[in-house]
């Protein structure tokens, strides 16, 4: 057998070198499997299958490539999906990362580059405000760990490249896209000796389709951070971005872009304290703010913004400028009163008051703007909350600022210059401190068109202002401090120029060509105004006076129910009054020119050439200004009022000159109530008015002074003659108090007066148709009421006039009612009447003296007092030798008789208590003889010619008295009606009882037709006698008259006591005869009377006398009879027979013709004794009847 030697191995036969380098290979065969394909497949396995795990998506990677000789990792095609598992999450196309060799003896992560290529985000809000990696937020994170060394790493050349992120926002219903998302950052590490390594990100990115580039340097792992970014945004899109911020209100960003070029820097300070910095410009372009329904409310082209070095975490700023570029902007107020578009902005939110914060916590705002400038800004103001709509624009508006700063005692000066479409301009100057908070300004406006700005007062004022420019400037402060403002307004200058207001119905009413305020200021904080210097020249002012009056409030401000209410609910003025002054103040030659309605015609009142002048005049409590007026009134009349007035009380010190006043001016408003025509005359006033009101409000006006109407003259219509005039009436020691409510009157004096009164065919007096207004022939008598009680006494008015004269008076009266015409005339009335007084008791005394038609005196003397509640007057008024030849037309037309001749001489006395009058009046006629009859169908058809023959003495005088009596509230009494009738019935009764006329002819006004007798008796009383001498006085006077005598008895009254005085005639004529013998007996017969103890001793004589049968005893002698059947004898054998009665009618009738023709003496021719009646009537009266034939 052959012996096989043993092969030796090549490895064994290899040398260590060889093996060495098998080694090498094997190991690098080995690297490069599990480098190249293995490592990539494991780290793909694992990485698809822990983070699906981990983030609960499906996570799908297309290739991992591992180069393990260069350290360089490429993962492609990188994919996450959402939780739907339909759309991919994150995704990026290749991530490369560049490791360096040194990682491994560095003992840090050491990456060379960093490429992300194409990386995608895709992110979603839902409906219920999750996001589709809300998942991801609320997975627990790992456990904190212990403290350990930070671990190491150092990363260059880190790229991002054609990023993308897509977010869509389901409930904004928005897609917002980031493309060409490129980032660029060159290093990054946190190794020690590399820290401080300044790195240079740069960024670029497509947002929402606006370019975004920033560069910038950072130290991240400094202690200081310092990063610094260059940042050049393009064009962003800011409305896309809105939809983020909570929206209030119903304003939307409709466009707007934003470009930045700014540099961003960050850097941590000591003590952790991050600063961030910030310098570049902004420019917001294209902004439109509009409203729901599209109108655009602020649109601006281009705002730009130059930031310096700023630090927004702190606080402070300082922009170099602000430039805002043809902004246009809309501010409305809505009929509401909401001022749009603040309004839409949101509703207001109350929100609780925050707590105050502890002192050093809040960062006070730091912002310094060099300028902010405003070019070519336009605004448009629509006003719809007033009743009438008011719009204008300001266009342009250029606004300048300068230094603007929130730090200390730093000011800001500013300008803005404004132009309307109106031509009006509008130009501001000043400075501004915001802290503390003090404005200075001065505004000047020119060519205001003050009717442009109507609908501000046409919702309360009735006038329009239809022309008028208005230049307004002032300098205004305004301070905060404390919480409370203060603003203050001074040099107020105001031109108006041409300014020209109409009346509701579109008449002029107002003009002013030149008004001027000057020197003016307002103190907001202390509620004072004071205007230095107020000048108005040249204006006229229209007024109309309708027939309901001139009410001012009625005529220039609306009624409330027509005003909008504006009054803020729940708030009450509790603030003190403002306080006006005016320093000095004056208008000249002003003018007033009033058209009236109020009179049947129109009429107008010309009040010019008016000058005011104010000084130191105001609203304040207890002060007082000085005011003068003078003005011209129709051209003649002049009225100066000069003196102290206060506003608050109310009063007044005014020296009062007015002169030469024409009453004609006036005659309009008495013309509906006096028919007449001024022809002339001048009022005159002169004094001191005083006006005061007290606490209570209650005003109280004094008055002294005099006045005068001069030249007066009237002419009246209807009559076409001369009615009333005087030359001059004046009023001296006016003296008149409201508060005491007394007024008194040194003297009243009248001077050469004319009145005169006329009786119209109609039978109408002038001075009716003159008063028609107030008591004419066609005014109603009003019925008879009871007095109005005042609530207080002191209503009625005391009044005191010491002295009133009258010189040189006339009256002319003028009848022309008959045939011919009458007339009289009452001349060189003069007098005085002193001690007129308004007190109870207080008795003035009148003396006035006069002529009748130049010849006849007349006197009134007195006293009275008419001017009291109570009314009195005791006068005495006599005239004297009154022709009655002139009086035929009265005589003619009522009696039916001329008069031949005569003279009468009146004497009356009335007096007046209360509403009651009792007066005597007394006539005396001299001579009066009538003359031819005249025919007159108005004629009295009465015994006028035996009147007179009753009335006229043997010298042809006649006395007559009238009484007179009556009521003073009675409109049915008359004075003279009373007289004339009084007259009338006289002449009446002449025929059917003169002894009633011959009574008038007494002062004591008996009636003297009969004289009564005692029953069975033919003497006349005592009472009687004397009436019966004043019958025989009249009857002796008037030769002219006779007389007849009747008597008369009564039967049934008479013949019993003739019986029983026949019965005592027979005992006193026993007695008489026993007398009668002795020789010194000088008794008569009427005479005797028997005594008690005597009766029947002259009853026994009797009885013996009588011749009558007798009873006898048996001697035939007459029987003793007890008194008793001796007077019942006597008695019966007493027979009272007619003839005793017609003789005892007869001795009565003897009587009384007897004791006329003693006493009158009257001629006894002129008595007749005629046949007496005898009568059986109980009621018959026995009498002698007296009838004047």
């Amino acid at each position: 057998m052959e012996k096989v030697e043993p092969k030796v191995s090549r490895t064994s036969s290899m040398s260590r070198h060889q093996k060495i380098l098998i080694g090498i290979a094997v190991a690098f065969l080995l690297y490069s499997i599990a480098g190249f394909w293995l490592m990539p497949a494991v780290l793909k396995n694992v990485l698809e299958k822990k983070l699906s795990e981990s983030l609960q998506r499906t996570i799908t990677i297309g290739t991992i490539q591992v180069n393990p000789y260069l350290f360089k990792i490429f993962v492609n095609n990188f994919l996450v999906k959402d939780l739907s598992d339909k759309n991919h999450f994150v995704a990026f196309d290749q991530l490369f990362i560049d490791l360096e060799a040194a990682s491994l003896f560095k003992r840090a992560l050491v990456i060379k580059t960093l490429t992300l290529t194409g990386p995608s985000l895709n992110l979603a809000r839902y409906r219920d405000l999750s996001y589709n990696f809300s998942d991801l937020a609320e997975s627990p994170g790992p456990e904190e760990k212990s403290k350990s060394k930070p671990f190491l790493f150092s990363v260059s050349n880190i790229e991002i490249k054609n990023g993308e992120i897509v977010f869509f926002d389901e409930p904004k219903d928005t897609t917002h896209r980031v493309a060409n998302l490129n980032l660029a950052l060159p290093f990054l590490s946190n190794v020690a000796h590399e820290v401080e390594i300044t790195v240079q990100p740069a960024f670029s990115a497509i947002i929402n389709d606006t370019p975004v580039n920033l560069t910038g340097r950072t130290t991240p792992f400094h202690d200081t951070r310092e990063t610094i970014f260059d940042i050049q945004v393009n064009k962003i899109n800011i409305p896309e971005y809105l939809a983020y911020i909570p929206k209030q209100g119903d304003l939307t960003l409709k466009s707007g872009y934003l470009d930045i070029t700014a540099v961003l820097g960050f850097e941590m300070r000591p003590g952790n304290k991050p600063t961030i910095t910030l310098t570049g410009d902004f420019s917001l372009k294209e902004i439109d703010v509009r409203e729901i329904q599209g109108e655009s409310y602020l649109a601006i082209p281009q705002v730009d913004l130059t930031i310096l070095d700023s630090r927004p975490m702190e606080l402070d700023f300082h922009l170099a400028r602000i430039s805002i570029r043809e902004p246009e902007f809309l501010l409305r107020r809505s009929s509401n009163g909401d001022i749009l578009p603040l309004f839409m902005l949101g509703k207001k939110v109350e929100s609780e008051p925050a707590e105050a914060d502890s002192p050093g916590n809040e960062t006070p705002l730091k912002l310094v703007v060099d300028e902010i400038a405003v070019n070519r800004g336009t605004v448009r103001f629509d006003d719809q909350g007033n009743i009438e709509p008011f719009a204008t624009t300001l266009n342009p508006v250029e606004v300048k600022v300068t230094g603007l700063s929130t730090l200390e005692n730093t000011e800001a000066a500013y300008e803005i210059s404004i132009l309307t479409e109106a031509e009006e301009s509008i130009a501001m100057t000043g400075t501004l401190s915001l802290n503390p908070m003090v404005a200075q300004l001065h505004a000047v406006l020119q060519d205001l068109k003050v009717p442009r700005f109507t609908p501000y007062y046409s919702e309360i004022l009735l006038p329009r202002v239809v022309d008028g420019n208005l230049d307004l400037s002032a300098d205004i402060s305004y301070t905060r401090a404390e919480n409370r403002n203060s603003l203050n307004a001074d040099n107020i200058t105001a031109e108006f120029d041409s300014i020209g207001v109409n009346d509701k119905d579109n008449v002029k009413l107002l003009t002013i060509p030149s008004l001027s305020i000057r020197d003016t200021s307002l103190d907001l904080d202390g509620q004072q105004v004071v205007v230095g210097d107020l000048s108005a020249r040249s204006g006229e002012l229209h007024l109309v006076r309708q027939k309901e009056g001139l009410v001012l409030m009625k005529e220039l401000f609306k009624p409330r129910e027509q005003q909008k209410e504006k009054t803020a609910e729940g708030k009450t003025d509790t603030s003190s009054p403002w306080v006006v002054t005016l320093q000095k103040g004056s208008i000249d030659q002003f003018s007033l020119v009033l058209l009236d309605h109020i009179p049947a015609e129109p009429t107008t009142v010309v009040i010019d050439n008016m000058r005011l002048n104010v000084a130191n005049f105001s609203t304040a409590a207890n002060t007082k200004g000085e005011v003068a007026l003078d003005l011209r009134i129709d051209k003649k009349g002049a009225l100066s009022l000069k003196g102290a007035v206060g506003i608050e009380p109310l009063s007044a010190a005014l020296a009062v000159a007015l002169a030469n006043l024409p009453v004609k001016t006036l005659q309009p408003y008495f013309a509906d109530r006096v028919n007449l025509v001024i022809g002339d005359g001048a009022i005159a006033v002169d004094g001191q008015l005083v006006v005061s009101q007290d606490k209570g409000t209650i005003l109280s006006t004094q008055f002294s002074g005099k006045g005068r109407i001069e030249k007066f003259a009237s002419f009246d219509p209807l009559a076409g003659e001369e009615f009333l005039k005087w030359n001059a009436l004046h009023l001296d020691g006016i003296e008149y108090d409201s508060s005491r409510f007394a007024l008194k009157i040194t003297e009243i004096g009248w001077q050469d007066f004319y009145n005169k009164i006329v009786f119209f065919d109609d039978g109408t007096l002038n001075l009716q148709t003159i008063m028609q207004g107030s008591g004419g022939p066609d005014t109603a008598v009003p019925e008879k009421s009871e007095p109005v009680k005042s609530t207080e006494e002191s209503h009625s008015l005391l009044v005191e006039i010491n002295a009133v004269k009258l010189e040189n008076g006339k009256f002319d009266f003028l009848d022309r009612k008959i045939s011919p015409y009458y007339e009289a005339s009452l001349s060189e009335l003069s007098g005085t009447i002193t001690g007129l007084s308004s007190r109870p008791g207080v008795m003035a005394e009148a003396n006035i003296s006069g002529r009748l038609d130049q010849q006849a005196p007349l006197n009134i003397s007195g006293r009275l007092n008419l001017l009291s509640d109570e009314v009195f007057a005791d006068l005495t008024m006599d005239f004297r030798n009154i022709e009655l030849s002139p009086t035929t037309p009265y005589t003619g037309k009522y009696i039916g008789y001329t008069v031949d001749k005569g003279k009468l001489s009146l004497e009356l006395k009335y007096l007046v208590e209360g509403k009651n009058i009792t007066g005597k009046n007394k006539a005396f006629l001299d001579q009066f003889t009538l003359g031819e009859t005249v025919e007159s169908p108005d004629s009295l058809n009465l015994p006028v010619n035996l009147a007179i023959a009753l009335l006229r003495n043997r010298k042809g005088e006649i006395t007559l008295n009238v009484p007179v009596q009556g009521d003073l509230d009675d409109p049915e009494f008359s004075i003279g009606a009373i007289v004339f009738k009084a007259i009338v019935n006289l002449i009446a009764k002449a025929a059917t009882s003169p002894f009633a006329l011959m009574g008038a002819l007494i002062p004591e006004g008996e009636e003297l037709q009969y004289v009564d007798f005692t029953p069975g008796s033919s003497l006349i009383e005592e009472k009687y006698q004397a009436g019966l001498e004043t019958i025989a006085k009249v009857l002796y006077e008037r030769p002219g008259l006779n007389m007849d005598i009747r008597g008369s008895v009564n039967f049934n009254q008479e013949e019993e006591v003739l019986h029983n005085l026949r019965f005592e005639g027979l005992l006193k004529n026993e007695k008489y005869k026993k007398l009668s013998r002795k020789k010194d007996m000088t008794t008569s017969l009427d005479e005797i009377i028997i005594e008690p103890d005597e009766y029947e001793t002259y009853l026994k004589a009797a009885y013996r006398e009588a011749t009558f049968d007798k009873p006898r005893n048996v001697l035939g002698l007459a029987k003793r009879l007890p008194p008793e059947e001796m007077e019942k004898l006597l008695r019966d054998n007493i027979i009272i027979t007619e003839d005793d009665l017609r003789l005892l009618a007869i001795q009565r009738a003897n009587g009384v013709k007897s004791f006329l023709v003693s006493t009158g003496p009257v001629e006894p021719e002129r008595l007749f004794i005629i046949e007496p009646e005898i009568a059986a009537e109980e009621s018959t009266t026995p009498r002698v009847e007296m009838t004047i034939k």
